[in-house]
């Protein structure tokens, strides 16, 4: 991935929390000098050629295929699981996410970026095919580049807007499904070389598809990464999110603690990302008439009360040359909730690959 983002197995792209290098200005003259001066044979002169590209148009682009098999379909619906089927099923998901900056200077940064996501499910069973999903994401972030005790800190506000189609009508069409809007803010800081902090904040406010189907949802947290050496590189996180629903004043809270091990060149060219992630959840219910629930009489039924979750996952990336790496992944996740749940106990396998492309 780009620098200070790394692959997560269900998320994709998320941040590493690395501290960003200090952008500089650009000399284009000097830039496209470079080009008339390219040395090595045709493979090397393209590569250079790219980098200098990536360096004069300050174009970032990621994307990834991957090809999976999972035990148990499912939709995530921000953070909560719903519509398990306990059937397996092989996923096709591909995604690609691209930004650029815009602006640079010793104090602030502002990068514009976008993504499209899309999950295909090839087993041809109707509560499985209502889980196939088209995500696209708009977004802006401006970093303000300061001083923290004296350490080089960040302060970083991120503006998302992402509206999600799926199959939930089971019409073997993508039917609008949810839309979100958000605002991030986040400080990242370090004290010393070893340790690189980040807390931060989130409010986003969502919309389903049925009209009272809506609200806000809060994330609040810290991550702490620490630099073990050239081959280890350790980082743990907390979060603490609560989904408001505005139709019934119900509340979905979910507490996440986990971390990721990665072992740089464990093997020739190949990293290892080993992860553990375990959550409570909790839903507070507010007594309503049934006529209010006559929207979607179900919707009762998918919630749970309480419950745990926990995951582990195995990454494994083998760079295959400048832009491109092959992925190996294994996951194992379970649910359990105590009472009021509608088919949410689950067991969760998933087992596959790709090809990743970062440029």
């Amino acid at each position: 991935p780009p620098d200070g983002l790394k692959l997560d197995p269900l998320l994709g792209l998320v941040p590493l929390l690395g501290m960003g290098p200090d952008f500089k200005e650009r000399d284009v003259d000097k830039t496209i000098a470079k080009f008339k001066n390219l040395q090595g044979g045709f493979n090397d002169r393209i590569y250079k050629a790219l980098r200098l590209f990536k360096e004069l148009g300050r174009f970032d682009v990621y994307s990834y295929l991957n090809y999976r098999f999972t035990t148990n379909a499912m939709e995530n619906y921000y953070g909560e699981w719903r519509a398990i089927t306990n059937a397996p099923t092989m996923i096709w998901d591909w995604k690609i996410l691209g930004g650029f900056q815009l602006y640079h200077s010793p104090t602030w940064l502002h990068y514009p970026k976008g993504h499209f996501y899309s999950i295909y499910h090839e087993r041809d069973v109707s509560e499985i095919k209502r889980n196939d999903m088209m995500e696209m994401m708009l977004g802006w972030e401006s970093h303000y580049k300061h001083y923290l005790f004296k350490k080089k800190a960040r302060l970083v506000f991120d503006f998302q807007f992402k509206t999600e189609y799926l199959d939930y009508q089971k019409r073997q069409q993508y039917d609008y499904y949810s839309e979100d809007s958000g605002l991030k803010i986040s400080e990242r800081f370090q004290f010393n070389r070893k340790h690189l902090s980040e807390v931060y904040y989130q409010i986003r406010a969502f919309q389903g598809y049925n009209k009272p189907d809506h609200g806000n949802i809060h994330n609040g947290g810290l991550t702490h990464r620490f630099f073990m050496g050239r081959v280890y590189d350790l980082q743990v996180n907390y979060e603490h999110s609560v989904r408001k629903e505005q139709w019934t004043a119900n509340r979905y809270k979910i507490d996440r603690i986990g971390g990721q091990l990665i072992l740089l060149d464990l093997l020739p060219k190949t990293d290892v990302t080993g992860g553990y992630t375990w959550e409570w959840h909790y839903y507070q219910f507010q007594p309503v008439t049934l006529t209010q629930h006559s929207v979607d009489p179900n919707r009762l039924d998918e919630n749970m009360k309480d419950g745990f979750f926990y995951r582990a996952n195995l990454l494994l990336n083998y760079r295959l040359g400048e832009f491109w790496k092959l992925n190996g992944l294994y996951e194992y996740s379970r649910q359990r909730t105590s009472a009021g749940g509608y088919n949410k106990a689950f067991i969760q396998q998933t087992w596959g690959g790709g090809l990743v492309m970062y440029f």
